[in-house]
């Protein structure tokens, strides 16, 4: 629950998780003190959490009720509306994906057979490993991902299948050069020598073309953590004066109308971009060696973050003294694991890209995931990587137990 409660409070005054029963199911009733509607509160958790652990009701609330040491009574808490439109929703898709996979499913078990949720498993439906096979054939055929079979037989459900299937896709690239995508990104941004804030998307190709597109306009790339509270990214845009925030679609509900943004996605899928690309322009931007690249924030151990503003002469230099002691190389694979919150994933991001070599980038949270993590270490063969001691000795302490 605790878990839940976190992710919850990045965007919530205040709320408590409960697990209550209703004619012999169990559900997880989230109650929340927040500005935003239960459907918005519901995409949040499921751009944070695993599906299962999403609460199928959301109560909003004024307030919570408080006992007399100060905790949130929950006697006092009213009763869960079973009857309300998310959880119904559960039974029905809530995104394009999760709607193909029905359809693929329907296909499948030759309509025989009703899809009563999202989240009912494969196997109460068709207990057929032959079956759940094909299945998987389907998948690979139609959206044509990498993924092993194992992990859609972990929850072999509508809703898992569809969020495993989106997060591999972002994880791939593009069909169109880099540089000609950040340049469509950048284009509508093009406010000069300004601070540009960009927060980290879930998906690492907006991380990317959200970067570079910054950095060519000429803006100054200051990354922000989606899962850091709402009030702490509002002191940070403040201390910036940043004239926008480049956003994802899974992480809007981090600032109100009041904060000027733009979707990254809807600009790369924006037609209108598409025929009018000029990648010469990128040479006029009217940027030197002495202008800030990028600004970092500490953690603020003394209350308040400090910006670090880090300049391109800064940037270049570091990237072309680890090229000169071979530390990197244009041969190079590298693998980037460093949160946004530290810099060293600017280094591993655009040193890479500078210098020509292959860059790696896992799906959001990958790194807690070893078996993963094991794996594209091994099938990409990458050759560089920065981390801390304890975290190379996890993954080598679990290839060991394992492989």
């Amino acid at each position: 629950m605790e878990e839940i409660q976190r992710v919850l409070m990045e965007i919530a005054t205040n709320c408590i998780v409960i697990k209550t029963k209703h004619e012999n199911t169990d559900y997880l009733v989230a109650y929340v003190q927040a500005k935003h509607s239960a459907q918005e509160l519901r995409q949040h958790c499921l751009a944070c959490l695993p599906s299962h652990m999403v609460p199928s009701i959301f109560m909003i609330v004024d307030s919570l009720p408080i006992d007399e040491n100060g905790d949130i009574d929950r006697q006092k808490l009213a009763p869960p509306d079973f009857t309300s439109a998310l959880v119904l929703a559960e039974t029905s898709p809530q995104t394009e994906m999760q709607q193909r996979l029905k359809t693929l499913w329907y296909e499948l078990l030759s309509n025989d057979l009703a899809i009563p949720s999202i989240s009912t498993s494969f196997f109460d439906l068709a207990d057929d490993p032959v079956l759940f096979i094909k299945l998987f054939q389907l998948y690979s055929s139609s959206f044509k991902h990498d993924l092993p079979i194992n992990a859609f037989l972990k929850q072999p459900t509508i809703v898992e299948h569809a969020r495993l299937l989106v997060k591999n896709a972002s994880t791939k690239p593009t069909d169109d050069k880099f540089d000609s995508i950040a340049v469509r990104v950048g284009k509508p941004i093009q406010l000069g020598n300004c601070s540009t804030i960009m927060i980290t998307p879930l998906y690492v190709t907006s991380i990317v073309i959200g970067m570079m597109a910054i950095e060519m306009v000429g803006g100054v790339y200051c990354p922000l953590s989606p899962r850091d509270p709402q009030q702490r990214l509002y002191v940070l845009v403040q201390q910036t004066h940043s004239r926008l925030v480049l956003l994802h679609h899974l992480t809007r509900t981090k600032f109100q109308n009041d904060i000027i943004s733009l979707d990254i996605d809807l600009v790369m899928i924006n037609s209108d971009f598409r025929a009018e690309i000029d990648t010469d322009q990128l040479s006029i931007t009217g940027i030197t060696s002495e202008d800030i690249a990028y600004i970092i924030f500490t953690s603020g151990s003394t209350g308040i973050p400090k910006a670090a503003q880090i300049r391109h002469r800064n940037v270049i230099q570091c990237t072309h003294s680890m090229f000169l002691v071979n530390a990197v190389n244009e041969k190079d694979t590298v693998i980037q694991i460093a949160r946004c919150s530290f810099d060293v994933h600017v280094l591993d991001i655009m040193g890479t890209l500078q210098l020509g070599g292959t860059l790696i980038m896992l799906h959001p949270d990958g790194i807690l995931d070893l078996e993963y993590f094991a794996s594209v270490l091994a099938r990409k063969q990458v050759t560089y990587i920065q981390a801390v001691p304890s975290l190379l000795r996890a993954v080598f302490t679990f290839i060991r137990d394992t492989r």
